[in-house]
């Protein structure tokens, strides 16, 4: 209920797997300095769930005047998507503020998958591989384009 409201970076901080910590700072820091979105997966740590892998998609927008900081976004369990596919590649990328039709392909993306966690149904599993196999494209193909 309070992530709702909205919660300091430093709350959600101390789920983070303590291996993925100092790359995920250094990251998010960039993007914290001049604004624009992100997209970024990491490990974070849950007593209940023991390790799982997350996707989170955001965006920080810095007030020019006043230099305050305001952040929004997503994150979604990829843990399945992980395990049937190679773990061992991070993707990290963000964008500046223009965004391009990938950008806004991935927040459609983001979209899909959270209104197929929402469904009920046999056909729940499939449509959740489908729109996991789409995030994990796209932040590929996004995370490819920023390297250049």
């Amino acid at each position: 209920m309070q992530a709702a409201i909205g919660l300091p970076l430093s709350a959600y901080a101390e789920a983070i797997f303590p291996a993925d910590r100092e790359e995920f700072f250094t990251n998010i820091g960039r993007v914290f300095e001049h604004g624009g979105s992100f997209v970024v997966e990491y490990r974070v740590c849950s007593a209940a769930n023991g390790v799982r892998w997350v996707l989170a998609r955001g965006h920080y927008e810095r007030d020019d005047n006043t230099g305050n900081v305001i952040g929004r976004g997503i994150v979604v369990d990829i843990t399945e998507s992980k395990l049937n596919w190679q773990a061992e590649n991070h993707a990290f990328f963000f964008l500046q503020k223009n965004e391009s039709p990938l950008d806004r392909l991935a927040t459609c993306a983001l979209q899909a998958r959270h209104a197929v966690d929402k469904m009920a149904g046999h056909d729940r599993t499939a449509l959740r591989v489908a729109a996991d196999a789409l995030l994990w494209a796209v932040g590929r193909a996004l995370a490819k384009r920023s390297r250049f």
